[in-house]
């Protein structure tokens, strides 16, 4: 019973960091987009 609530609890953790690193990714993607737009403006 303790093996399978450990290993639930490892895959949460796993599926959570993985959610959090593609957050990150469309975040920063989202940010140099916003950025390059408001470097084309300023031409």
């Amino acid at each position: 019973m303790n093996i399978a609530k450990s290993m639930l609890h490892g895959l949460a953790m796993y599926g959570s960091s993985i959610a959090t690193a593609h957050a990150g990714m469309a975040n920063r993607h989202l940010m140099d987009t916003v950025i390059d737009l408001a470097h084309e403006d300023q031409r």
